[in-house]
């Protein structure tokens, strides 16, 4: 006699989001894929029908059905790749968590009624990976980091050939300096160095920045959005006339930042085009 039996299952899955380990709320992905694999000693035909009710694409849940065809040896062996561009991922599991999705499985075994009856110790295994994860945007708490940027150098070219310790005078000289952010991110930014420099000669630190830089994030209805603060240094704010006297070839600055200053908050986002950069300019 014909029958088939159905067993649901549900799992929830943590999801290991790497460096720093950010508190994930919601993350789109742009590419990657969750590779399956089904290892199966049961002697019927079958499927394993998978949905993850919290990952979705135009609005419709991920699903993927696996068939299992028993062809007289075991184990049955089926493998499958999910495509995971454009499926928006909650990750909260239900608004209780972070960091979670729930995956429902449902098995169904099919007899013709000529197979052995199962035993206690038949079993399928099932196992997923994620694989070669690129995201679109991540939404959530991304924690403390330290974003620290290497040191850049603005060249002041009208002093490049000069020669001896002679001393110029600048009507008005000015250094300004510019940064753009559109990581949704509180940032807290200093300048760890900001020095005159000609090479063979201690650098001359400069004085007058703020402390810390203006620096703006977006918020969620800025989504994309680059904003800019920026502040100039000139000879009534600063040391700077008495450094320009000195003929600098170069302005050598470093910028050291740490994300979430106050500590943290689910209101963060990055997306695949965030940046974080700061210009300077004499």
């Amino acid at each position: 006699t014909n029958f088939f039996i159905t067993v649901p299952y549900t799992q929830t899955v943590d999801f290991t989001p790497g460096t720093n380990n950010p508190k994930m709320d919601s993350v789109v992905f742009k590419g990657g894929t969750i590779e399956l694999a089904i290892n199966s000693d049961f002697t019927y035909d079958g499927k394993i029908e998978i949905e993850i009710p919290g990952a979705k694409k135009n609005g419709v849940p991920l699903t993927q059905t696996l068939i299992m065809d028993y062809s007289g040896t075991t184990p049955v062996i089926v493998n499958s790749i999910i495509d995971l561009t454009g499926y928006h991922f909650d990750m909260t599991n239900g608004s209780t968590a972070f960091n979670k999705f729930v995956v429902n499985y449902k098995l169904t075994l099919t007899s013709t009624g000529t197979e052995p009856p199962p035993t206690t110790s038949n079993h399928v295994v099932l196992s997923g990976e994620f694989k070669n994860l690129k995201f679109d945007k991540i939404f959530g708490d991304l924690g403390q980091l330290p974003l620290s940027l290497d040191k850049d150098t603005v060249d002041i070219g009208v002093f490049k050939n000069a020669i001896g310790s002679g001393t110029i005078s600048l009507a008005d000289p000015r250094l300004t300096m510019v940064i753009s952010n559109s990581y949704g991110i509180p940032i807290e930014a200093k300048i760890a160095e900001l020095d005159a420099y000609t090479p063979g000669f201690i650098p001359f630190p400069v004085t007058g920045f703020p402390d810390p830089l203006p620096l703006y994030s977006p918020n969620m209805s800025q989504i994309g959005q680059t904003l800019t603060g920026s502040f100039t240094l000139n000879s009534t704010n600063s040391n700077l006339a008495t450094i320009i006297k000195k003929v600098p070839q170069s302005f050598i600055y470093k910028i050291d930042s740490k994300t979430n200053p106050s500590g943290a908050t689910h209101s963060n986002f990055i997306i695949d085009t965030s940046r974080f950069k700061v210009d300077m300019k004499v």
